[in-house]
């Protein structure tokens, strides 16, 4: 019975070895991505200007952080604090005034 597990915990070892060369490989794919863009926005920057390298990062975020990407990723960029603003209204009852309502978030 022992011989059977110390087997046992020598293929699963035997087999993990592979698998941590995999990810050590994938992490180091995924590294050289993420220096790689961070190099080219670098030079974005320097050859066409701080605006047109928050335009580009923030298209990117614009789906999900809509009118507020170009202020996060300045923000980011800048070590700022970053300020949000959403503006609603509410619908409106027959015979009553929408009244519009703008919060600011300062993160």
């Amino acid at each position: 019975m022992k011989a059977k597990i110390a087997l046992a915990l020598s293929i699963l070892a035997l087999l993990a070895v592979p698998m941590g060369l995999e990810l050590s490989q994938a992490q180091t794919q995924t590294t050289s991505t993420l220096t790689t863009e961070a190099s080219r926005m670098d030079t974005l920057t320097t050859t066409q200007g701080e605006p047109k390298a928050v335009d580009k990062i923030s298209s990117d975020f614009n789906s999900f952080l809509g009118t507020d990407a170009k202020a996060v990723v300045t923000g980011l960029r800048n070590g700022t604090p970053i300020t949000l603003m959403r503006t609603t209204t509410p619908s409106t009852t027959p015979g009553t005034t929408a009244t519009s309502t703008t919060t600011t978030t300062t993160i």
